[in-house]
């Protein structure tokens, strides 16, 4: 009886390594071009909610907020904060990635106590995904908000 020893042959490993090997280098770049356009989709989110909360905030007021006038979010190019009135400091705040910015949009979105209502006309706030190195842009979410009815909505794309 003949007796075989059971493995794999070193033209075997190598084969699959070399499969393996080309299956990641074509994943990688997928993968985080995927993460990069997560950001500014999870950017556009955070926004929105802050947008949200603020409207809800000044329809039902925390307690130690009675009194005063409105809730406010500010936007700027990298971060946006929650505030009530003209606070220094803010309820809570977020900071965006740095390949994430507002493009156009930036500036102070008021909702008074109690009516809810928003201080601005309907505007667009457009958030644009930059290329790390040329700083050109790749992606870009245009996030609708309606001043008087304090709806908020977000678009996708390059439109």
């Amino acid at each position: 009886m003949n007796k075989r020893n059971k493995g794999f042959t070193l033209l075997e490993l190598v084969t699959v390594i070399s499969i393996i090997t080309i299956l990641v280098a074509t994943g990688v770049p997928s993968f985080v071009n995927y993460q990069r356009h997560n950001a500014i989709k999870i950017a556009s989110q955070d926004i929105k909610s802050f947008l949200t909360e603020a409207r809800s905030l000044s329809l039902n007021p925390r307690p130690e907020d009675k009194g005063k006038e409105y809730y406010f979010v500010t936007i700027d190019s990298s971060t946006i904060s929650l505030k009530v009135n003209n606070t220094a400091k803010p309820i809570k705040a977020i900071e965006f990635g740095n390949d994430v910015e507002v493009k156009q949009g930036a500036g102070d979105y008021a909702f008074y106590i109690p009516s809810g209502e928003g201080r601005f006309d309907k505007k667009n706030i457009e958030l644009r995904l930059k290329e790390e190195k040329s700083g050109e842009e790749v992606f870009r979410q245009t996030i609708i908000v309606d001043g008087i009815g304090g709806d908020v909505k977000v678009i996708e794309g390059n439109e």
